[in-house]
């Protein structure tokens, strides 16, 4: 019998590897007008703009916190890694987006963050790694054609 390697979802032994947590267009974090990230005071990343409404874990990790607004999640991954996930929109306005994860919950990458009816232009989703300082790191900008597409490389 023999058995042929899955290549639906991502490798879950690669390291340092973030993938895509939706569908759209990546851009670096000085790109979007929110006050929180373009700083880098947090750390390093990127965001997408959003075309759908599918919001996926870009890693595979822990749930260490989940915000009061549930807009925040941190994901701490197996080698180490610190990922702030944040879905927002320009100019702080609500969101109407349902949580799907709790602290403490293992999740793989893929697993659904939000639930969400919609989108509209002003929606951001927000990936931030908080301890990739002194690491080398590419991320690929561009369109993002499908969930679990590699965006950012970190060196371990």
């Amino acid at each position: 019998m023999t058995f042929k390697k899955r290549t639906d979802k991502p490798e879950s032994a690669e390291r340092g590897i973030i993938y895509s947590c939706c569908l759209g267009e990546v851009k670096s974090l000085d790109r979007i007008s929110e006050d929180l990230f373009p700083s880098l005071f947090v750390g390093d990343g990127f965001c997408i703009l959003p075309t759908g409404n599918i919001f996926v874990c870009p890693v595979k990790g822990v749930i260490k916190d989940v915000s009061e607004n549930g807009m925040d999640i941190t994901i701490k991954t197996s080698d180490g890694l610190i990922l702030i996930v944040s879905l927002g929109k320009d100019g702080g306005k609500a969101i109407n987006a349902e949580v799907c994860v709790q602290r403490g919950d293992i999740v793989p990458a893929g697993a659904e963050l939000w639930k969400t009816d919609g989108i509209d232009g002003s929606l951001v989703c927000v990936v931030v790694v908080t301890n990739c300082n002194g690491k080398d790191f590419k991320i690929n900008y561009g369109r993002v054609k499908q969930l679990n597409q590699p965006i950012m490389k970190i060196s371990i």
